[in-house]
């Protein structure tokens, strides 16, 4: 990985950290976990990769933490979540990229062997105005190599465990897209309008023909998308993992 110098270095940590942090400013993206164990955990990174979804928690410390690998797989059997610990190791900054090197039980992160890491962008991420997202390019787990989905212009971005959920923010109207992990259609709607609740929370609503609505919430303790019909719920889906940008 390309090395370059200590102050580029301390600045590029530090646009990362402003991309990543958790509390809230202007230009800032946040992103949560939500497990089958309850409360949202904060992410350092999650990945909408081909096969399945994978997220990894902040570790609670900067250098050689431990954090956890969440996988939820996509097809037959979706819901199902899988865990594992990974240490964390120091971020390695290079010519517009960033990478963590990670370490499962039962391996070092200074291990030659160990390929394994997480590769964030430092050039297209929320603290530059040009970009609401972060863009994570790819997860490296026991080799095997996974891509992630980047929306750059979107507001929020999550996944349930049957499909991606898109939304784009002007500030005066709201666009809603979904991308179905089992290969049918998506859903396309525009005119949507956000509220925010006392807590601060999110919430789109989309008018569609139909008599449909589909109704996002962006964060708190239940973050995720319903779909109702002429005052009936077709469908509930928590989002297992989600980022949202200011």
């Amino acid at each position: 990985m390309k090395r370059i110098s200590r102050s580029r270095s301390r600045l590029a940590l530090a646009l990362l950290g402003l991309a990543l942090a958790g509390a809230a400013q202007a230009g800032e993206m946040h992103s949560y976990i939500q497990t089958t164990a309850g409360h949202p955990v904060q992410a350092l990174a999650w990945c909408d990769a081909p096969d399945a979804v994978l997220a990894l928690s902040r570790p609670p410390t900067d250098v050689g933490g431990v954090a956890t690998l969440y996988r939820w797989r996509k097809g037959s059997v979706p819901g199902v979540q899988e865990s594992w610990p990974v240490r964390v190791g120091r971020a390695d900054p290079g010519a517009g990229n960033i990478y963590y090197p990670l370490a499962f039980p039962g391996r070092q992160l200074t291990d030659q062997n160990n390929r394994d890491y997480l590769h964030i962008s430092n050039v297209e991420n929320a603290h530059d105005p040009e970009y609401r997202m972060t863009r994570v390019g790819e997860m490296m787990l026991n080799g095997q190599r996974h891509s992630c989905r980047y929306v750059p212009q979107a507001a929020f971005m999550g996944a349930t465990d049957r499909r991606t959920v898109i939304i784009w923010d002007n500030g005066r109207t709201a666009t809603y897209a979904t991308r179905n992990f089992d290969g049918s259609p998506g859903v396309y709607v525009t005119g949507g309008q956000r509220s925010q609740t006392s807590a601060g929370v999110n919430i789109y609503r989309f008018p569609a023909p139909g008599g449909y609505v589909y109704n996002v919430s962006t964060g708190g303790e239940d973050a995720k998308v319903t779909v109702i019909q002429r005052g009936v719920t077709r469908l509930s889906e928590p989002f297992r993992a989600y980022s949202q940008g200011d």
